[in-house]
């Protein structure tokens, strides 16, 4: 296998990317090999989730200081805290999903936002290798058009594996609680559902992060790579809003009675707007 097809040309990022895919086993080991099959996440309290989400994160952040490879850090440190803080509201809205592990709470959300580092650089970095080596592929069989028509099914394939394949491994360390778990006996609708919604993420994500200084002679800035980051996280965010006010919840929740008025509402301004306007929807 050629290496250079699936790597950046840039070095730092190169570098990057090695150092990521190193790294990884480590953490997957620790978090997957032992702390889960073990369950000793049962006996954790606040000080012990944090903890090791900090030891887990720790040499993504400070390692790359050493290889001069610091960008991918800061985009991921900006969109893993937007979707922690902030996008994390909607899986509860529309799934009636909540995280009940033992947590310090910021925004009324369980913080365990350094954990998010390690395993979304893994999930960045394997999808741009793959989609880097996707295009490569088809750099001499295929119109411009097709290819980025592939590129897109092939993002769209890989951010939904991504969300199951996550939900799947992590669910019981973060004890992930809805109703919506028990709604299928054979492969529980939330896993499913759940995961599509999850991709979203991933779907806006991917291929914005794969941008950075994927160009060696178009070197990235901090200013830049964190106006990036924080387009894909407002990209995403209209995203699921607009899950949220057409689709609507997936779960039966009498309690937010509101919010049906308020999708019921979206509904009857976007079918008005059609009827009066319907090639200027938007």
């Amino acid at each position: 296998m050629e290496l250079s097809l699936w790597l950046a040309e840039s070095p730092s990022k190169r570098n990057g990317e090695l150092l990521f895919l190193a790294y990884s086993p480590v953490w997957i080991t620790i978090l997957l090999g032992v702390i889960v099959p073990f369950k000793f996440y049962e006996e954790f309290q606040e000080l012990e989730y944090f903890a090791v989400a900090l030891m887990l994160s720790s040499p993504c952040i400070v390692l790359p200081f050493f290889l001069k490879s610091r960008l991918a850090n800061l985009w991921i440190g900006i969109f893993g805290f937007a979707g922690n803080y902030f996008l994390t509201h909607y899986f509860y809205t529309i799934l009636g999903a909540n995280y009940t592990f033992p947590s310090w709470r910021l925004n009324n959300l369980c913080y365990r936002s350094p954990c998010t580092q390690p395993y979304f650089l893994l999930y960045h970095v394997f999808s741009s290798m793959t989609l880097r080596r996707l295009k490569a592929a088809q750099a001499k069989t295929s119109s411009v058009a097709f290819s980025r028509l592939v590129q897109f099914v092939s993002t769209a394939i890989l951010a939904y594996l991504t969300a199951l394949i996550e939900a799947l491994t992590i669910s019981n360390l973060f004890f992930i609680h809805s109703d919506f778990l028990s709604s299928s006996h054979i492969f529980p609708a939330f896993y499913k559902v759940g995961s599509l919604l999850y991709a979203l993420y991933f779907i806006v994500s991917y291929p914005m992060f794969m941008r950075i200084d994927e160009d060696p002679s178009d070197e990235w800035s901090f200013l830049r790579t964190t106006g990036n980051a924080l387009a894909a996280s407002m990209l995403v965010t209209i995203l699921l809003d607009f899950w949220r006010l057409t689709i609507g919840p997936v779960v039966d929740q009498h309690h937010h009675s509101w919010f049906q008025q308020e999708r019921k509402l979206a509904r009857i301004f976007l079918w008005k707007r059609y009827k009066s306007h319907p090639f200027h929807i938007l």
